[in-house]
């Protein structure tokens, strides 16, 4: 049986107003984002490089400050992070870079781009998007080579955020403890 997952107003916005309608001047309306702080710009250059995204496709790390509840977004055109957000680690800023970019390798986003609005509301198939949040989690987390990250990313699991795809704080823990077993820190945590 398939039921349906309702995305709010946010990815409507998202996807119809910032990629499928042009500017008056024709112009990409994400180009006239601000670019995010420094600290991102080097964990999404970091985040492309290790998922083997090539440099010439690199995304522009982009700010976008009305994202309520989400920190990150993959675009086709660029990624996006809410640096309104207040006391967030390392690690989770690292993982929910890798995460996104996850979604950038499988062009995840241009799903979203295919979905129809009704309403004000996009309707997912809850099958595909608990696969790609899923994915996105998962491999997110093994690319980030740091157990210490991959712990601190666990924290920033909501409840029942399981039930879109997520992986559960415990899920996360096993991964970092894998890594912590392999003896996996970045540089960052080392120092």
């Amino acid at each position: 049986m398939n039921f349906k997952i309702k995305i709010l107003s946010i990815l409507v916005l998202l996807s119809l107003n910032c990629f499928a309608m042009e500017t008056e001047d024709n112009s990409d309306p994400v180009s006239k984002f601000e670019p995010a702080s420094q600290l991102y710009q080097i964990l999404g250059t970091e985040a492309q490089m290790t998922l083997g995204i090539p440099k010439e496709k690199h995304l522009p790390i982009k700010q976008f400050h009305y994202m309520p509840g989400a920190l990150a977004m993959a675009l086709p055109n660029a990624i996006i992070v809410n640096e309104n957000v207040q006391n967030i680690s390392y690690g989770i800023k690292r993982c929910t870079m890798l995460h996104e970019v996850v979604h950038v390798k499988h062009h995840d986003a241009q799903f979203f781009l295919d979905l129809k609005e009704k309403d004000n509301v996009i309707e997912l198939e809850e099958e595909e998007h608990r696969i790609r949040e899923n994915r996105a989690d998962i491999q997110g987390c093994y690319a980030a080579q740091c157990f210490m990250c991959v712990h601190e990313f666990s924290k920033a699991r909501p409840e029942n955020y399981d039930q879109q795809g997520y992986l559960t704080s415990g899920q996360v823990l096993k991964i970092a403890e894998e890594l912590k077993q392999q003896n996996k820190i970045c540089a960052y945590h080392s120092n």
